[in-house]
């Protein structure tokens, strides 16, 4: 089963790699940090291209703005009807 909706909570890369590094409560290398910008890039490309994949920004919002953002950008979506599951 294919994902219907997926939702990249987007900062920018620097704000993503700053809060990851405070999180693990150390600094990453520079090769870190070029894989990481080049995964922020990858996911920028696909977002482009994949209609599915939702882009929230969450640059500045704590984790319950976040949590609002999201659920907002999910409002705007069309429903979809319940796939039941048949045991075969």
């Amino acid at each position: 089963m294919n994902a219907s909706r997926s939702v990249w909570l987007y900062l920018p890369a620097d704000h993503a790699i700053a809060r990851a590094e405070r999180r693990q409560r150390h600094p990453y290398t520079a090769e870190q940090r070029a894989f990481l910008r080049f995964v922020h890039d990858a996911y920028h490309d696909l977002a482009q291209g994949v209609p599915s994949l939702h882009r929230v920004d969450v640059s500045g919002l704590d984790a319950q703005q976040a949590h609002h953002a999201v659920l907002a950008d999910l409002a705007t979506m069309p429903t979809f009807p319940a796939q039941c599951a048949t045991a075969a």
